[in-house]
């Protein structure tokens, strides 16, 4: 990477193929010192922050995003042969401890709420969440109009999904019980928090919606290939359009600004702060808050139609890169 931009390239992992669709494309332990990432051909493999692999543990046929606690490390299996995801738990040293049948939903990560680590369960037609402790019991189990679209937000104690069945619902993180219910376009995807305000897309990206956190419907707003919302700061959500990244202004929908950054389908950004990190094909840009280029790197090797998005760990960007992903550090 040119010494004239605020990022330099620290070392690049080849794990041949990312594992699941979309998502983060690594988990990083508490302490940001271990680096977890799955593969398409059915492994774990934990780094060192140097970049040293510590470990890999063969799952199954592909292996999620993990989510990493101080009891272990929780990724989503894709079993080819049965057509089925299975949850499994791996303690630090790299040794599996259990794994539980979750259905057939997709690649969907599971993700930490409340006591537990919650994953999808069922299909698209009938399906919900069930929340694990570590030991592998079960905490809790919940029902959703048809089975959830993705993973799904967590704040403030309460889990917002969207669904298959056209409803936005939120649960209680600690039991499951459902707060609300809202109708809403097909096929609704998981929210953004974006200060009091879930902003949502759905019909496939053709259109958007915002709602207070208790459910009630602020606006609808037409839209033309619409990614999935991410939070920008108080005021705007950052989504993809093709080949632009796009800021939203929460209070009513309207657009703040379009950058375009070429490309067609663009996996979602990460954005903190002021700055908004997006990878375009060979290319990672940085971009302010009101849509100006601050910075662009080519990272070296294409990484196809990979839909994964960067993971920042404090002043360390992870990135999909070639058939596995880079680390970029970074000052601005």
């Amino acid at each position: 990477m040119g010494a004239e931009t605020p990022a330099a390239l620290a070392w690049q992992y080849d794990a041949a193929g990312l594992g699941g669709l979309y998502g983060p494309c690594v988990a990083v332990s508490p302490d940001g010192e271990v680096v977890y990432l799955g593969d398409a051909n059915g492994k774990l493999h934990a780094l060192s922050r140097a970049g040293g692999r510590r470990w890999e543990l063969a799952l199954g046929e592909e292996v999620s995003t993990s989510v990493v606690t101080s009891d272990g490390i929780f990724c989503v299996v894709w079993d080819q042969e049965r057509a089925r995801r299975r949850l499994c738990a791996v303690d630090a040293s790299g040794k599996l401890r259990w794994t539980k049948d979750v259905g057939d939903n997709g690649y969907d990560p599971p993700v930490l709420a409340g006591r537990g680590v919650l994953v999808a369960t069922g299909g698209t037609d009938e399906g919900g969440f069930r929340c694990y402790a570590a030991d592998g019991t079960v905490l809790w189990s919940a029902s959703t109009p048809a089975g959830p679209t993705g993973t799904p937000l967590v704040a403030g104690g309460v889990i917002y999904a969207g669904t298959f069945g056209d409803a936005l619902v939120a649960l209680d993180a600690e039991d499951g019980s459902r707060l609300w219910e809202v109708s809403t376009g097909g096929d609704v995807g998981p929210p953004a928090l974006v200060g009091d305000t879930l902003v949502a897309v759905s019909d496939g990206g053709a259109n958007r919606h915002a709602f207070s956190l208790d459910g009630e419907l602020l606006w609808d707003a037409r839209a033309e290939n619409s990614g999935p919302m991410v939070a920008g700061n108080r005021s705007l959500a950052i989504t993809t359009g093709q080949g632009t990244i796009d800021a939203i202004r929460a209070v009513d929908g309207s657009t703040a600004w379009t950058y375009e950054i070429g490309g067609d389908w663009l996996p979602s950004p990460v954005a903190t702060g002021d700055r908004i990190y997006v990878r375009s094909g060979l290319v990672l840009c940085a971009l302010g808050m009101d849509g100006k280029p601050v910075w662009s790197e080519a990272l070296g090797d294409s990484t196809g139609e990979d839909q994964h998005s960067p993971v920042l760990s404090g002043k360390r960007l992870y990135v999909p890169s070639g058939a596995g992903i880079a680390a970029v550090d970074i000052s601005g």
